[in-house]
């Protein structure tokens, strides 16, 4: 009899291993069906033991040893990404069956009999290197059409990773022209047989091959990858939004190394802790670096302190600049692209008698004033809860309560107002709610000379065509977000836009003085750097450090002495606890503690030890997007 050692892949599962027995030998690295509790899960094989070697302590154990139901497959995932989860694992303080479920597309151990095994492996070795690539995407791509010939020439096959299906979708098509028969798209929209088609043909194909893919299929067993390239570098959708909130670019980054892979961070503006290892020689060019980027249109920047107030007395957020850019776009048959940080008509609204800002009831975060088909109504962006607009002050029960901001609602009522036939696309999360409606949108955009798109943040990951005319409606209220990396957040949204406008661009602010708009309009790249990461250095925000972020949620006593405990727990790691930005969601409090380390003193053997310790309804993130 067989003991097998293996780590489930499953969600809400703390254990790091199980322990089952076989009455065959099962190899280390097939995937093995196995009963938990009342249902079976997939299960990967880590370790392989005669019963007699353990017969002491199977004796001694408080559970009795079930058998595992099967085998899904023994070639599923190659033994270096295996081994890479469990280094992956301690980087994230979390269990190696959470970074499997969470890496590894589910598809594959469900449809594990139906894939084929590869045979395709290069037997050079070469010396894994890190490179970073900073340019504008046309270059980028030229220089990766070039990259995939020598690497098909020397017999690799090369992976291109992307955060998204859009970008999946625009590298590809910018990429594949010549080698069409040796390209494969993966992403997790594919079919169950769209899946299998596309993995058995790379598993098959016998030329090297070009695979541009979410990290996702980093797992792919095909042992020819020279190189994986980490597109779009400084995209936030490389970090997972749930549990175990795993960083693509730092699993890359491990499994380049595990497999000898040369490994290039690549983007138009790449993140300030990459450019910072470069400037420091952890990783080297792999082409000449651009810190100042090049664009053909007119920009300006309107200092929207000198607007004028319009016929009711309101200050205009439609600048006269503004105004004649439209009504030229319109004349002239071309496409604008209009540019709104916030939601709805006004992302806040404040008692005009005490100053109190109108909050949500259930979830404590500030409501937003939305147009419906039957009036405004306020509606709160974190848990939904609906009211309607004439709402009195919590604080004071005042009848006045003004709305402040501008949201792309308001935008809308405006252009609609000033330009009554001007064809105008709202891109939000609320008139998109799926891909296909988005692509309808755009599709609608590009084939309606003369029309505008106005959208927020979301709106830019499905433009990637150029247009006339790029505008920065609003954007002010992101500087008021208390976030150590809002400043690059603004400046990337800033050189996206930029990138975008052929013949115009336009920057509506009442911060005019702020030098992030001076380094955008001139595409100054080295001297946003340099002011950030000065900045950074003084406070010790990474790169210069690396933080952990600890969240725990519930009843607010109940969290606040917990958290006081937490605190006490990890003695020799200064923890600092604080509410959450938003402290309290659907009624449960909440509160995260933050530990911060030296650079290069992450994982800490001591404190993993503590962090594994912990209950399982605490939160953990490595290198958090965020700290709020």
């Amino acid at each position: 009899m067989k003991i097998l050692t293996v780590i489930p892949i499953a969600k809400g599962i703390h254990k790091e291993t199980l322990t089952y027995f076989s009455a065959n030998t099962i190899p280390r690295g097939s995937v093995v069906s196995v009963p938990l509790r009342s249902k079976k899960i997939p299960a990967l094989v880590i370790e392989e033991r005669e019963a007699e070697e353990l017969k002491t302590d199977l004796r001694a154990a408080d559970f009795t040893l079930k058998k595992v139901s099967g085998i899904i497959s023994d070639h599923i995932l190659p033994h270096s990404f295996i081994e890479c989860i469990d280094e992956y694992a301690d980087y994230a303080a979390t269990t190696p069956g959470a970074i499997i479920y969470s890496l590894a597309p589910k598809l594959l151990f469900e449809n594990a009999k139906k894939i084929n095994t590869c045979a395709i492996e290069n037997t050079n070795i070469r010396t894994s290197e890190k490179f970073v690539l900073q340019s504008e995407d046309t270059e980028r791509y030229a220089n990766y059409r070039s990259l995939i010939r020598e690497e098909f020439a020397r017999g690799y096959s090369v992976f291109i990773c992307l955060p998204t299906l859009e970008d999946i979708e625009n590298v590809r098509e910018a990429l594949e022209k010549g080698v069409e028969k040796y390209t494969f798209a993966l992403h997790n929209s594919l079919t169950p047989k769209e899946l299998i088609t596309a993995v058995n043909a790379i598993y098959t194909e016998k030329h090297p091959i070009v695979v541009i893919a979410t990290g996702s299929f980093l797992c792919l067993n095909r042992k020819d990858f020279g190189t994986i390239i980490i597109e779009e570098e400084s995209s936030k959708n490389y970090k997972g939004m749930y549990r175990p909130f795993v960083d693509v670019r730092v699993f890359a980054e491990l499994y380049a190394k595990k497999i000898h892979a040369r490994l290039i961070f690549a983007d138009s503006a790449l993140r300030i802790e990459t450019v910072w290892r470069y400037k420091n020689n952890e990783l080297h060019e792999f082409g000449p670096m651009k810190f100042r980027s090049l664009c053909l249109a007119e920009q300006t920047v309107v200092d929207m302190v000198k607007a004028e107030k319009d016929s009711d007395g309101n200050f205009s957020f439609v600048s006269p600049e503004l105004e004649l850019l439209i009504k030229t776009n319109k004349e002239n048959n071309e496409h604008a692209f209009l540019f709104a940080s916030r939601k709805g008509l006004a992302p806040t609204t404040v008692c005009s008698d005490c100053g109190t800002v109108s909050m949500c009831r259930v979830c404590s975060t500030p409501i937003i004033l939305h147009k419906g088909t039957q009036g405004n109504y306020y509606l709160c962006p974190r848990c939904g809860e609906k009211r309607a607009p004439d709402d009195k002050c919590a604080q004071c029960g005042s009848w006045r309560l003004e709305p402040l901001g501008i949201g792309i609602e308001r935008v809308e009522e405006e252009l609609h107002r000033r330009f009554p036939d001007l064809n105008i696309i709202r891109f939000d999360k609320e008139s998109v709610t799926t891909r296909k409606r988005a692509l309808e949108k755009m599709s609608k955009f590009y084939s309606s000379p003369g029309s505008v798109l106005l959208g927020t943040e979301m709106a830019l990951s499905y433009l990637h065509k150029p247009i006339d005319t790029a505008a920065i409606v609003s954007i002010d209220s992101l500087f008021s977000i208390p976030d150590f990396r809002i400043q690059e957040k603004i400046f990337h949204i800033l050189l996206k836009m930029r990138s975008l406008a052929q013949n115009s661009f336009l920057i509506q602010t009442r911060s005019a003085s702020q030098k992030i708009f001076d380094y955008a309009i001139k595409g100054n790249l080295i001297d946003f750097y340099r002011e950030e990461v000065e900045e950074r250095k003084q406070f010790e925000y990474p790169p210069f450090s690396t933080f952990i972020k600890l969240t725990l949620q519930g009843e607010k006593t109940a969290v606040q002495k917990r958290m006081k405990e937490l605190q006490e727990s990890m003695e020799g790691y200064e923890t600092v606890i604080f509410p959450a930005f938003v402290s309290v969601v659907k009624g449960r409090y909440i509160m995260n503690g933050l530990i911060k380390l030296p650079h290069g003193n992450w994982p800490d053997a001591k404190l993993l030890e503590k962090l594994r310790a912990l209950p399982p309804h605490f939160m953990i993130k490595v290198d958090p997007e965020s700290v709020l």
